[in-house]
């Protein structure tokens, strides 16, 4: 059996996938998770074979819940879904660690086959996927002021947007609340910005809140 966990912030989509994979002979849902930090949580709790990771979602988004994910249990395979067609998008999810990418658009047979072949060690990307991925692959980091940071920046970065405290992306992160503040202050620094305000600005423009 393909053990599975489900990670979308809408219920209703997330119980309608997880319907349509029980039907499946080789597939067992485990359970499902509604934000980032949720995925990250049920992935430890679960164990599943492959996490189905909604792009976007309350919390952290789909791209550094599938980092964190991968930090701490390197082998569960990511599998992500997605309203957006376009190959940065794509870019971004593979670099993370996702080895399958399905829109939205997709059907529930395509769906299957990409956590089929996720489990089988394989990676998958959907036909609808729109311009040259590979092309982005390559060229990542010319003019993108988001690839000049880390993943832990940009983890803390969504955190900040969304109004969490020091303390409580510590927490989450299994950090100290002073470590946080010295990546809030590089943050700054590296980005040229020096309130709050201008750093949640600068994280809706460049795709890395969910207030996009």
């Amino acid at each position: 059996m393909i053990r599975v966990l489900i990670a979308d912030g809408h219920v209703v989509v997330a119980q309608g996938l997880g319907c349509l994979l029980a039907r499946q002979g080789d597939i067992e849902v485990l359970g499902f998770a509604p934000t980032g930090s949720h995925a990250v949580e049920g992935t430890l709790k679960y164990r599943p074979d492959v996490v189905l990771m909604d792009y976007r979602m309350p919390d952290l988004d789909g791209i550094e819940a599938t980092r964190l994910v991968l930090q701490r249990l390197p082998t569960v395979r990511v599998v992500m879904l997605s309203q957006e067609s376009e190959a940065h998008h794509v870019a971004r999810a593979i670099c993370a660690g996702a080895c399958g990418y399905v829109t939205k658009q997709a059907s529930c047979d395509e769906l299957v086959r990409a956590i089929r072949a996720a489990y089988a060690g394989r990676r998958y990307l959907d036909r609808r996927v729109e311009g040259d991925v590979l092309g982005e692959l390559a060229g990542r980091g010319r003019g993108d002021p988001v690839t000049t940071l880390s993943p832990r920046e940009r983890q803390i970065l969504q955190l900040l947007s969304i109004g969490r405290t020091n303390a409580q992306i510590a927490q989450l992160l299994c950090l100290s609340a002073r470590t946080v503040e010295t990546y809030r202050a590089r943050l700054m620094k590296k980005l040229a910005i020096r309130d709050l305000p201008s750093l949640v600005r600068f994280a809706i423009r460049n795709g890395l809140s969910p207030l996009e």
